[in-house]
């Protein structure tokens, strides 16, 4: 029996250039919707700006089945940055001359999550993908390092009290100018976050600490699912949500959509 299953993306660069059905969300649903009967499709922030599209199918609780749904924890804790600083991205640029494993070093993705297996690649003639295990866990970085379209994702399911310092640090790599955030868990793993003292947290997250140099919280969401729990953050500068309202980001056609990554 398939518990739960989830899709996930930020908004696309350039959908035009995407292979069927990932020029649209629309279109990813419809065929994610051929597997599973009680699938749902969500868009979670804004349609002109940086948002996220999800799709869940959960098995549902009261089915009568005699199957009972999983209580292991099972966390995703994922940023999505965009405008990363350009100086730091030219170590994700292919040197004949260099290693991957220079790349990692350098960039303090090393240093993360000390003692995991790392396998790291540069890719010819830019771009950066690891895959890290610790212990029963995994975490996942890919980079996009040109200025005209840098973004960068960073994904684990390592389960921790407390993912603030976590996030400091993989923001700290890259120096993006906004990220989206997301923490997404079944009960067992959300009920184990750390309850945090201070005026701007959530449990697990020190929201004001990742507030810092002239960062503020665009979007705050939160959704409850079946027997999941989502939090949702879209953060930037304001300087910068200022210089880009009305021009680069355009709300998305019927058959299309329009943004990053």
């Amino acid at each position: 029996v398939v518990e739960d299953v989830f899709y996930n993306r930020q908004n696309y660069f350039f959908p035009e250039k995407q292979l069927h059905p990932h020029r649209s969300f629309s279109d990813e649903v419809k065929t994610l919707d051929t597997y599973f009967t009680n699938g749902a499709a969500y868009t979670v922030g804004k349609l002109n700006g940086n948002h996220w599209n999800f799709y869940n199918a959960e098995r549902k609780q009261n089915l009568d089945d005699g199957v009972a749904c999983s209580q292991e924890e099972d966390v995703t804790f994922e940023l999505l940055m965009t405008g990363l600083n350009p100086e730091l991205m030219k170590r994700f640029y292919y040197d004949s001359k260099s290693t991957p494993a220079k790349a990692t070093k350098e960039s303090g993705i090393a240093n993360l999550l000390p003692g995991a297996l790392i396998d790291d690649f540069v890719f010819e003639p830019f771009g950066y993908s690891m895959n890290g295990l610790l212990k029963d866990g995994y975490f996942t970085i890919h980079v996009t390092p040109q200025e005209s379209c840098s973004f960068a994702s960073f994904e684990t399911n390592i389960v921790l009290l407390d993912y603030t310092e976590l996030a400091e640090k993989v923001l700290q790599c890259f120096q993006p100018q906004r990220f989206i955030l997301t923490l997404m868990g079944n009960e067992p793993s959300m009920a184990k976050l750390k309850k945090l003292d201070g005026p701007r947290v959530k449990q697990g997250l020190d929201v004001g600490k990742l507030c810092k140099n002239g960062f503020d919280v665009a979007d705050d969401i939160q959704l409850k699912f079946q027997h999941y729990s989502l939090v949702f953050l879209a953060i930037d500068k304001a300087n910068d949500r200022a210089e880009k309202k009305g021009k680069d980001l355009k709300a998305p056609k019927p058959n299309g959509e329009k943004g990053y990554s």
